[in-house]
């Protein structure tokens, strides 16, 4: 919920979510896609790149939650640099 607060404060409209040092199950893609991700959207997030964890589990986490996700371009990558030109672009 910290993450919010920030995006709110500062305005923030694209997120680089690097998850490349978890390991083990990450979080509840239930409330992520129920709150964290609208959230998000409500605040004007409109870019996020997500960054795999090498972890295949929390892989398929990261999917689950994109694939329910609405209103906010998403998109995962394996490396952080091409996660980073993505942003770039917009």
């Amino acid at each position: 919920m910290k993450i919010l607060d920030y995006v709110n404060e500062y305005k923030i409209t694209k997120i680089l979510n690097d998850n490349s040092k978890v390991t083990g199950h990450s979080g509840d893609t239930k409330w992520m896609n129920k709150v964290w991700i609208p959230g998000l959207r409500e605040a004007g997030v409109q870019y996020f790149a997500w960054v795999y964890s090498y972890e295949f589990f929390t892989q398929m986490e990261i999917d689950k939650t994109v694939d329910n996700s609405t209103g906010i371009a998403m998109r995962t990558f394996f490396l952080p640099e091409d996660a980073r030109q993505w942003l770039q672009v917009f």
